[in-house]
């Protein structure tokens, strides 16, 4: 269950994790997480594999939401020390996580490079990256089969950060709901 949190547990500590042994530390059981709110998604599309259903994770924190594939996720110990919320596959094979920090002292533009950083420290082929004045995504593979997406959006206060990772063989079912997921990433104006 736990073959993708040490390169997840890198990609989290891209903006500067206090305690990241901590920070990834899982519980022996799943707990269920519902202090920063969740609501049924009546969201559907024709697109995604038959039977997957969507709840929506929100955080007041932070102002910010997403979609959750409740019949692939389980919400997991939450990031240590950032308001957010971890999700990994009962099988360990998909993991995400959504989290909101306050405004760290560094330019966006930094925070990319780090980013970037931590994809070549990972071993990882970038094969998409664009940066924005308020905004970045950087995605690849890494040398153990991964799928990794990082999604950073700064605010006027806060940065918020959705991140994926998945085993690249789930690529071809798993894909429709990642960018279903990816999507439904909304941050309150």
């Amino acid at each position: 269950m736990q073959k993708w949190i040490p390169l997840f547990s890198m990609t989290l500590g891209i903006l500067g994790s206090s305690s990241l042994s901590q920070a990834m530390a899982i519980p022996s059981r799943p707990i269920t997480i519902l202090s920063q709110g969740f609501e049924e998604s009546s969201e559907e599309e024709t697109t995604l594999p038959i039977g997957t259903q969507f709840e929506t994770y929100t955080n007041d924190v932070f102002g910010f939401r997403v979609d959750i594939p409740k019949n692939l996720f389980l919400p997991i110990a939450p990031i240590f020390d950032k308001p957010g919320q971890r999700f990994l596959s009962p099988s360990g094979d998909i993991g995400m996580a959504v989290y909101g920090q306050n405004r760290v002292d560094r330019t966006l533009e930094e925070l990319y490079s780090n980013t970037l950083y931590v994809y070549e420290q990972l071993g990882a082929e970038v094969s998409y990256s664009e940066l924005l004045n308020d905004q970045y995504v950087i995605s690849g593979y890494d040398p153990k089969g991964f799928v990794l997406y990082t999604k950073v959006v700064l605010t006027e206060d806060d940065l918020i950060t959705l991140s994926l990772m998945y085993d690249a063989s789930l690529q071809p079912e798993f894909e429709p709901v990642f960018d279903y997921v990816v999507d439904s990433f909304q941050i309150n104006s």
